[in-house]
């Protein structure tokens, strides 16, 4: 059992362990411990490098200042305190600059901000917090809060400039429900249907008996005229219709030869039901039938199927396990009384029929389609009634419930892209290979047919088939296509010889041989049909997807989902609008084609230029500018050709030695590069051989252009590396996903958000961050990423501003002490006035500061732009606060060195003074920091100076009576703080040293044009309390204003001879003009099939 699984349907169970430790799955799939930090803490390591690089200069420029100082006297005994000896080498002056050295490395040690580190620690502990308990963030359906995984990136979510998400589970509500199917040609829907169809008038038309049940008698009830969907051009038959030519199918199966259509008919249904991997919940029967008796009075419609149906077998299965039990003790007859009470009740229950809603409620699996396929058979009438290890049980209309053995299971894979499972056919006893995937996996895999005719019933079938498939997907739904084989017995031993020897081997290669033999299993098919899934989008999807533009962010779907399917739920989402022009890079067939393809739309778009856009330079061409007027469509096929590095090619020693790949590596820069292969006869990158070019520069390039990326068929490993080939360009990149096939990419990208779906917990056990809808993550990066980030940007800040403040203070005393590392501050000041007296009002503001109100920052997504560019924390801020730190430090010293001067202040009241100062001017300028203010900053900041300095001070001063030699500070603090002179000094620094600080401020909060301080200044405002949208006034660097980037680009249009027309599709007829002569003569002998059937 995985991690997180739930235990079903029994008490208790009887485990062994087979696979533990580093066998488990978990463990397997565990590629290690990944380790990641935000762009901030970069930034703020970088500091600290130079902050040890100013410990250095002071430290150097101290202790060369000793030694001159030192020098300069001709009789060094007379200095006191110095231990210079005459004679003596190591009491030369030059040694007493070096020991002076490690004294201004102690004293000076500040200025490394190790308690930096523990104080951002503590902060994002409590905006986690804040997250975890944000009500807003809350699913009252799945009962589930935001949940914080990794504590060290919470300042990420307000960097996010790439977001790459799942389609299924995500933002869908993965909730299946069959909707369309397609069988013999037919197209079957159900009556309340939202899906239109335009393009199909007559692939409905019955082919020479496909409104039959059986060769030469017709059913007046399967005529195809049934229902308009919306745009009344196109007929489908309803789902009721096809319920009724199911029980007549199967009930008379057997008494007469059987059309071709109707065996397919039935593997259809046999596919629906078996080949999946749903279990039938006895619990859960029983539960539904309790609720249905209890909630409703009117009479129930059996289903034909009992309650000993489901549970007879199961207490066979599970009595007859060979495990004994022991009736012996009191535990033991208590028990035995409890399950002989639970089988009576049973046995009531066995008599007592189920509803079809019954019944499907006691479907389980881990696959919401899987589901979706097996209650849609149970409607139309083949119910699966129990599933074991080697066996099932299915109730056929007109024979009841039936056992069918389950004699193989090839379980689905993101390579095959499909499941098979061997039975032995039911009612034909043969050995029968039941298969569905994606029509990309199954259509190659066909028999070839018998007849090149196109208007035999079979190329007519297959032609229709096709058709509804692409109509299905064009409208949004899931589609998968159902096959299947007859076995000979020969055949089939022979095969399931070769898969045991393969699957008990010990080699490495144990998994592709199995998935080679899967392969020649599944071959030759015979195709059902298809079969059109929907799954709704969640709400808020299309809110959310805009908002996320409109801050700036790029958005890129990654699914494994058929093109057509993945276009229009992009489209339904509004990732995507019809006036896009489309991209599709569909070159599945070659490396070159591929790259031919990549350097077309590279060259279209180099020459396309808006209207109003001012020239480009030559040199600057190859720059990348978002043009939300494209979308970018890739297939998986492609995707391989363009994620994956060449492969460099031997040179052949001679003319019968083949050529061997190599085991270079290619490194790239903005398109072409150099090999770093050992092989000195490997090609550079971008050489004329398009099989060893490097596709992924120009892949990158093209895909940062387009407004909207949809990758599509897309593989687990082909969405990491997808992921990670954006990262190169050193940007931040977030990944959402709700399934086991995302734990890749979520693992890849800068910050992970896990959705606890339907598909498990793996994707949220492996995630930074977990949600219950997609929709919460607007408000996780807007509102929680916006605030994070500002916090910590100015809590670094200030604690480098307070560090460098406080070094400075004993750096000023050295000069007029010869630089003799003396310090003119107490031990106990030094002690407490990073850790207590200030520390306070920087962990406040950390935590609780918010800036721009929640609802303006929701309303108004363009604010995200500014944490986006890393406007709070750049290299210029750092060195403004180290800056004004000197100059405050400058007059804290020297106004009370002027004050004091010809008096009777000791060095230690002195020293009182100075701190006194800073503590005061600190505490105050984070105060001028502080963008919103609560009743805990007043107590942080009035707290912080009363609790942390004077009472400290003085409760120290009045009990330290003969202690801390030489200042022994007794009852200093209470004469320094009664003295009107000290006061006087406090009076005159402290305005003059936040002066600086204040101004710039006020005309940055004034006069700045950043939308942060535009938001700050408006949300004030009366009118704004209540419509927080400022998209009007709010002004962007570029002189634009804040109404969202698809609102600006609404307005865009191409020039009157565009090069790449609004609304058109470029696919691969971009090729060479003999492969588009090809292509467009294929086109025409397909569409001339079309219209003769």
């Amino acid at each position: 059992m995985l991690r997180g699984c739930k235990l079903k349907n029994t008490e208790t169970i009887v485990g062994l362990v087979v696979y533990a430790g580093q066998e488990t799955k978990a463990s397997l799939n565990n590629q290690g411990a990944r380790f990641k930090r935000s762009k901030l803490e970069q930034q703020i390591n970088n500091s600290v490098v130079w902050c040890i690089v100013l410990l250095f200069i002071m430290c150097f420029c101290g202790a060369i200042a000793n030694g001159i100082w030192t020098a300069s006297f001709s009789d060094p005994s007379a200095v006191i305190f110095l231990a210079l000896v005459d004679g003596d080498s190591s009491s030369s002056p030059a040694m007493q600059a070096f020991i002076n050295f490690w004294t201004y490395v102690i004293i000076y040690q500040a200025m490394i901000p190790l308690g930096l580190y523990l104080t951002i620690e503590f902060v994002k502990m409590g905006q986690i917090m804040y997250i975890e308990h944000d009500m807003q963030l809350y699913d009252p359906v799945r009962k589930t809060m935001a949940e914080c995984k990794a504590w060290n990136i919470t300042e990420d979510l307000g960097q996010i400039q790439y977001v790459f998400c799942d389609k299924t589970g995500t933002l869908t509500e993965n909730e299946m429900v069959l909707k369309r199917c397609s069988i013999n040609g037919m197209d079957y829907a159900e009556g309340k249907s939202p899906i239109t169809n335009g393009t199909l008038n007559a692939a409905n038309a019955p082919v020479n008996g496909a409104a039959t049940l059986r060769s030469g008698k017709n059913h007046r009830d399967m005529s195809p005229v049934a229902f308009k969907s919306r745009d009344s051009t196109v007929q489908k038959i309803p789902m009721k219709r096809l319920q009724r030519k199911v029980g007549q199918v199967f009930s008379e199966h057997g008494q007469q030869e059987q059309a071709n259509q109707d065996n397919r008919l039935v593997d259809y249904f046999l596919v629906l039901a078996l080949c999946n991997s749903v279990l039938v919940s006895v619990r859960k029967a029983q539960a539904a039938a309790t609720a249905s008796d209890d909630v409703t009075s009117t009479p129930r419609a059996p289903s034909g199927i009992q309650m000993s149906d489901l549970i007879g077998d199961d207490d066979e299965d599970n009595n007859g396990g060979g495990f004994g039990r022991q009736d012996d003790g009191p535990e033991a007859a208590t028990s035995l009384r409890r399950e002989r009470r639970e089988a009576r009740r049973r046995q009531r229950r066995a008599n007592q029929e189920l509803t079809d809603q019954e019944l499907q409620a006691a479907y389980i699996s881990d696959s919401p389609d899987e589901a979706a396929l097996v209650s849609a058979a149970c409607r139309l009438g083949v119910k699966l009634v129990q599933r074991g290890p080697h066996r099932c049980v299915v109730w056929l209309p007109g024979h009841g419930p039936v056992r069918v053995r389950l004699l193989h299971t090839l379980p689905f894979d993101s390579e095959r892209k499909r499941m098979s499972v061997v039975v032995r056919h039911p009612l034909t006893k043969e050995l029968t290979l039941l298969t569905k995937g994606a029509d990309s996996a199954i259509f190659s895999l066909l028999e070839a047919p018998q007849s090149n005719d196109p208007k035999s019933d079979e190329a007519k079938i297959r032609c229709h088939t096709e058709l509804h498939l692409k109509s299905y997907a064009n409208h949004g739904l899931r589609t998968l296509c159902l096959a299947s084989r007859t076995l000979g017995s020969e055949e089939y031993a022979d095969w399931l010889a070769q898969h045991r020897r393969a699957d008990q081997s010990m080699s490495a290669g144990r998994g592709a041989a199995l998935k080679r033999l899967a392969c020649l299993l599944e071959r030759d098919l015979q195709l059902l049909g298809v079969a059109g899934i929907e799954d709704r989008l969640q709400e808020g999807v299309q809110d959310t997807i805009a908002s996320l533009r409109d801050a700036g962010m790029s958005v890129w779907v990654l699914t494994g989902d058929k093109q057509e399917t993945a276009l229009q739920v992009a489209l339904e989402a509004k990732l995507r609008s019809s006036r896009q022009t489309l991209l599709c890079l569909n070159a599945s067939e070659s490396r070159a084609d591929c790259r031919r393809l990549l350097n077309r739309f590279l060259d279209k778009l180099r020459r396309y230029r808006p209207p109003g856009a001012p020239e480009v330079s030559s040199e600057n061409k190859s720059s990348s500018r978002i043009r939300p007027e494209l979308a970018l469509v890739v297939d998986g096929d492609t995707l391989k050709h363009c994620l994956t590095k060449p492969k460099w090619r031997r040179a052949a020693v001679n003319a019968d030695v083949s050529n061997t790949v190599g085991g270079g590596e290619a490194t790239f820069r903005s398109g072409a590069g150099t090999s770093r292969s050992n092989d000195t006869t490997a090609p550079a990158v971008g050489s004329d051989d398009p099989e060893q070019d490097d596709l992924r520069p120009d892949f990158l390039r093209l895909a940062e252009q387009c407004g909207s990326v949809i990758c599509c068929r897309a593989a687990p490993r082909q969405k990491a590396a997808v992921v990670s080939l954006v990262k190169t360009k050193g940007v931040r990149t977030l990944a959402i996903g709700d399934g086991a096939n995302d734990v890749n990419m979520i693992q890849t990208a800068d910050v992970g958000v896990g959705i606890s779906g339907q598909e498990g917990m793996q994707a949220v056990m492996a995630a930074d961050f977990a949600l219950a809808r997609f929709r919460f993550l607007k408000r996780l990066l807007l509102v929680h990423g916006h605030w994070c980030y500002d916090r910590l940007a100015r809590l670094a800040l200030l604690l480098f501003y307070k560090n460098t403040l406080y070094c400075f203070l004993l750096f000023w005393y050295q000069v007029f002490n010869g630089f003799s590392g003396q310090v003119n501050i107490g031990q106990i000041y030094q002690l407490f006035f990073n850790l207590v007296m200030t520390s306070l009002p920087p962990l406040v503001m950390g935590i609780l500061d918010k800036h721009i109100r929640a609802d303006v920052l929701m309303a108004n997504p363009v604010l995200y732009r500014d944490p986006m560019d890393s406007k709070g924390y750049q290299a210029s801020h750092f060195w403004y606060n180290i800056s004004d730190s000197v100059w405050q430090s400058l007059v804290m010293f020297m106004v009370p060195y002027f004050v004091i001067a010809d008096s009777d202040w000791d060095i230690f009241s002195f020293g009182d003074m100075v701190i006194g100062a800073a503590v005061i001017t600190s505490v105050l300028h984070n105060a001028i920091e502080v963008k919103g203010w609560m009743l805990v900053h007043w107590f942080s900041f009035v707290g912080s100076p009363v609790v942390g300095w004077i009472l400290i001070a003085m409760c120290f001063s009045a009990i330290c009576t003969n202690c801390l030699h030489p200042e022994n500070p007794y009852y200093q603090i209470i004469r320094n703080l009664s003295n009107p002179v000290f006061w006087l000094a406090q009076a005159v620094v402290i305005p003059l040293a936040l002066a600086p600080r204040a101004i710039y401020r006020a005309m940055d909060n004034t006069l700045s044009s950043s939308l942060t301080a535009q938001a700050m200044r408006l949300q004030n405002e009366p009118r704004y309390q209540a419509n927080a949208d400022m998209s009007k006034e709010l002004r962007l660097p570029n002189g634009g204003f804040g109404i969202g980037e698809h609102d600006i680009n609404r307005s865009m249009r191409m020039r009157s001879t565009p090069l790449l027309p609004r609304g058109s599709v470029l696919d691969t007829t971009l090729l060479e003009p003999s492969e588009q002569q090809q292509q467009q003569q294929q086109q025409q002998q397909h569409q001339s099939r079309k219209q003769e059937s």
